[in-house]
């Protein structure tokens, strides 16, 4: 992809915080800008549809990079949980779905922030009413 081509799609990553610039380096005296993919969680509810479908790309794009593409085990080497996709239909009523959504929210906003002893781990959660 040309510099020129890549302006628009780059500005809307960044416009929506999903990349930041990682570095800059001076090649053959033009200025060449690298970016990194943010580590942000995404609430599609809160996107418009053009934002929803661009962050989409994105996010599927780091599932396959991150989860498919390296070799997985469901468990380290003590057992503790290290990765799992897990796909599947449950059966709730409003409510419950309700309650769902706010405790994982609420356990996901608890846990954005690095603490001493914690690891990073990446997720997608999907749920939709079918």
């Amino acid at each position: 992809m040309t510099p020129s081509s890549a302006k628009h799609p780059v500005s809307r990553l960044m416009e929506l915080q999903v990349v930041e610039v990682d570095h800059t380096e001076l090649i053959h005296g033009i200025t060449a800008t690298y970016y990194r993919k943010r580590l942000v969680t995404v609430s599609f509810s809160s996107l418009a549809e053009e934002k929803r479908k661009l962050v989409c790309g994105v996010i599927a794009k780091q599932i396959h990079d991150d989860f498919y593409k390296k070799a997985q085990s469901f468990t380290d080497e003590n057992g503790h949980f290290q990765a799992d996709q897990l796909s599947g239909v449950i059966h709730l009523s409003k409510p419950e779905a309700d309650e769902l959504y706010k405790l994982i929210r609420a356990f996901i906003d608890e846990k954005e922030k690095k603490e001493d002893g914690t690891e990073l781990f990446v997720f997608s959660l999907m749920a939709y009413h079918a």
